[in-house]
């Protein structure tokens, strides 16, 4: 994503099928079906993007809170051995500490980098809510093989929270990526990226969301955007397939809460970017085009 800023600084901004009608009801999803499960894997640590993006995550606060529920209030945790977790098959504390290369209980979460969430997805059609449900949760160590250079990753142990309750924050104003283009099981199932892009598109052309410049990202700078100054400041037609099939990624804007009774991790989606990717003088290249903000 360095090289996205790249490009953001290069424009003036990190910047089919057919056509979706906006529905009144606040209850539909824009994103197709009936339950949509994401299978996220969250870079906590990542060169790939700006540092900028994930400063916000405090993550001793939140895995010393959740190494404490596991430890010393012997909340369960479950088997990493599996694609999904395995509710029979529970984690004992040496089974942890044998996976750290622990003796014994430490505080230590240097190599935690990553989390794998399994999430459910909603956005209201009209554009005012976002919200990500978090199903359960695995921490994903990231270390080198002793002695060499040889990068390995491990899952620790699956997290299933017992409730939906907030907590404490443990992250504010963090940007995570999501590339709509793997739509494969497991990356996701039941959303349809196709219409979200779409629907969303539609929605700005009527006039019904306001859409924000992309500096956004940079600055917090709310600078909107109408339909025809979109369209000048993209330099295509918002009805172009052309554009609308180029956008292979979103970014959220996210606060993220802790609750160590419940070991729920809530998150609070504040803004979403869609993100063109394209090819030019023969490299790949990508854009913000936009961001829409959430109440």
């Amino acid at each position: 994503m360095k090289s996205k800023i790249a490009v953001y600084i290069l424009f003036v901004m990190l910047t089919s099928c057919k056509s979706q009608v906006v529905k009144e009801n606040d209850n539909d999803n824009v994103l197709l079906g009936d339950k949509v499960t994401v299978y996220d894997e969250v870079f906590l640590v990542n060169d790939k993007n700006p540092e900028e993006w994930v400063k916000g995550i405090e993550r001793d606060k939140l895995f010393s809170s959740l190494f404490y529920q596991i430890f010393k209030e012997n909340q369960q945790v479950y088997s990493p051995n599996t694609e999904f977790p395995d509710y029979n098959n529970i984690s004992s504390n040496e089974d942890i500490m044998r996976i750290f290369g622990w003796n014994e209980p430490k505080e230590e979460y240097g190599d935690l980098k990553e989390i794998l969430f399994t999430e459910e997805w909603d956005i209201s059609s009209n554009f005012k809510k976002f919200t990500k449900k978090v199903n359960y949760y695995c921490p994903i160590r990231v270390y080198f093989r002793e002695g060499t250079q040889e990068l390995l990753k491990a899952k620790t142990f699956y997290v299933k929270p017992t409730s939906n309750k907030k907590g404490k924050q443990v992250a504010k104003n963090i940007f995570l990526e999501f590339d709509l283009g793997l739509a494969v099981f497991p990356h996701y199932s039941g959303l349809d990226d196709r219409k979200l892009v779409n629907t969303t598109f539609d929605a700005i052309q009527a006039g019904t969301v306001t859409v924000y410049d992309p500096i956004y990202i940079v600055d917090k700078s709310r600078v909107p955007f109408t339909p025809d100054e979109l369209e000048e400041f993209l330099g295509i037609s918002l009805s172009s397939d052309n554009l609308r099939n180029s956008v292979l990624s979103i970014i959220t804007e996210e606060d993220w809460y802790f609750d160590a009774e419940s070991m729920n991790i809530s998150k609070e989606i504040k803004s979403l970017g869609f993100v063109s990717e394209y090819f030019e003088d023969g490299k790949f290249k990508s854009k913000i085009l936009f961001f829409i903000m959430f109440d």
